[in-house]
């Protein structure tokens, strides 16, 4: 079983990397044919899977603060 504070830490992660693939997207438009908005669609994916498998594993353990999203 992974522990519930491992889930945490790789969902703040992927919230940081969510955070800079749009940084970039407003500084370089169209650079590659993925560009910075399909990979932070792709991580906040990721990020929503996590949590549902985090739920599973232990679905009574505390969680940390959820940090304020975009739109």
């Amino acid at each position: 079983m992974i522990a519930p504070a491992l889930f945490d830490d790789i969902e703040a992660r992927l919230d940081s990397l969510i955070a800079e693939a749009r940084l970039r997207q407003r500084r370089q438009l169209n650079v590659r044919r993925i560009g910075p908005d399909e990979v932070a669609g792709a991580l906040a994916g990721i990020r929503r899977e996590l949590r549902v498998w985090r739920d599973r594993a232990a679905p009574d353990a505390p969680r940390a603060p959820v940090m304020e999203r975009r739109p």
